[in-house]
């Protein structure tokens, strides 16, 4: 039986676009908070970054951590969430079964964006390589970038990774490498799903 292990779920996914600036909510614009405040009532504790001129916000809900991307009108971009693999859908559970058996889930996020177009981008390490990884709910593979972390990352000390996109035959396509700030992931326990 084929197991998938889930090693910890970043406190925000990777901002594979720049470096975030971090921000005060009274640096934020009144109309961004205030769509904030109506689409999440309940939250009262959040950080604010900002991000190649839109607003991201990171919280917390029912031990779910999120982050929501606005636009400086206030309009909504994405909304990311942490899940675990146990709530991937199954055929997406069965596309990683099949492709990747041996990899090992760092994180998951369910990725949501104006349209309610949902695609899970996964963070998997299999052998000394990591990769993010997207697929449709229905299971189809879109698209895979590597991740190159510093040897200084593994200590902690890094901030900084290298991606680079590859193409469906895994060869590095050019002109795609970006720099990207990373957090490190915090440890938990391994979760495990059981294939059916």
């Amino acid at each position: 039986m084929k197991k998938i292990l889930l090693l910890g779920i970043l406190g925000s996914f990777l901002c594979f676009t720049g470096i975030s600036q971090n921000l005060d909510p009274s640096d934020v614009p009144a109309q961004v908070r205030k769509f904030f405040s109506t689409q999440y009532p309940k939250v009262v504790k959040e950080s604010w970054t900002k991000d190649k001129g839109n607003y991201v916000v990171g919280f917390t809900v029912d031990e779910t951590r999120y982050s929501v991307i606005y636009d400086k009108e206030g309009t909504f971009i994405e909304k990311d969430a942490a899940i675990r693999a146990a709530d991937l859908p199954k055929p997406v559970k069965e596309s990683i079964r099949k492709e990747l058996p041996d990899a090992i889930i760092s994180s998951i996020m369910k990725v949501e964006n104006a349209e309610k177009r949902i695609l899970y981008h996964l963070i998997i390490k299999k052998g000394n390589e990591s990769l993010e990884i997207i697929y449709t709910p229905e299971g189809e593979f879109l698209s895979k970038k590597a991740i190159d972390v510093p040897k200084e990352e593994k200590t902690g000390k890094s901030k900084n990774a290298s991606v680079k996109t590859t193409d469906d035959k895994g060869k590095a396509v050019k002109g795609t490498e970006t720099k990207t700030q990373d957090k490190k992931p915090k440890e938990t326990k391994p979760a495990e799903t059981k294939s059916k």
